[in-house]
């Protein structure tokens, strides 16, 4: 569609005349008559006053689609099931529902962060290429490629590459490639070698 055209079924929708928008824009009703069967086109001037006579943008008068930006809104997530607090978390939903490592979906997901990482919590697996420093929460399995300091909680496997200085607790195995100096508790086996464990 023609700018023309739009002109025209903008003047339309706002049952105005050709006379009518001639008179606002302070030209003929035979201008306006003109831009609608295409023989002349506004002057450019004008597309500012005839955009806000129609109440649109000239993009809209040229017959461009803009794509909307939608403003992001946080207060959105009011109803997630924690705090709002500023621990960085790593969820996987399927539709709204939130999925958990014991889900299917979720068994080969690993929430992967590069670089020192504070308080993290995730619904499945954690990897962190860096060193914990605060606290990690992971539903699944835990593999840091460095140290832990902070306190650490996972359903599955704990491994850190070097020392584990911090608190740790695992459902599963816990491993360090260094001794561990921190407390921790497992429901298997505690090492202190470089076996690695499954991510």
């Amino acid at each position: 569609m023609s700018i023309g055209k739009n002109i025209s079924r903008f003047r339309k929708e706002k049952r105005m005349t050709q006379v009518d928008l001639g008179e606002i824009l302070g030209v003929s009703n035979q201008t306006v008559s003109k831009w609608e069967s295409e023989m002349s086109m506004p002057d450019v001037m004008l597309l500012p006053k005839i955009a806000d006579v129609f109440e649109c943008s000239i993009d809209e008068l040229f017959c461009r689609v803009v794509e909307e930006r939608t403003e992001v809104h946080y207060d959105v997530c009011t109803e997630l099931p924690w705090s709002d607090d500023e621990r960085i978390r790593c969820v996987v939903c399927r539709g709204r529902k939130i999925l958990q490592i014991t889900d299917d979906d979720v068994q080969e997901v690993a929430f992967k962060i590069t670089g020192n990482t504070g308080e993290v919590s995730s619904e499945a697996n954690i990897i962190v290429y860096g060193n914990v420093v605060g606290g990690c929460v992971a539903r699944g399995n835990l593999f840091v490629n460095g140290n832990i300091t902070g306190e650490c909680v996972a359903k599955g496997n704990i491994e850190a590459k070097e020392w584990i200085f911090g608190e740790c607790a695992a459902g599963g195995k816990i491993n360090a490639g260094e001794p561990i100096t921190g407390e921790c508790t497992a429901n298997e086996i505690i090492a202190t070698q470089n076996t690695h464990f499954d991510e």
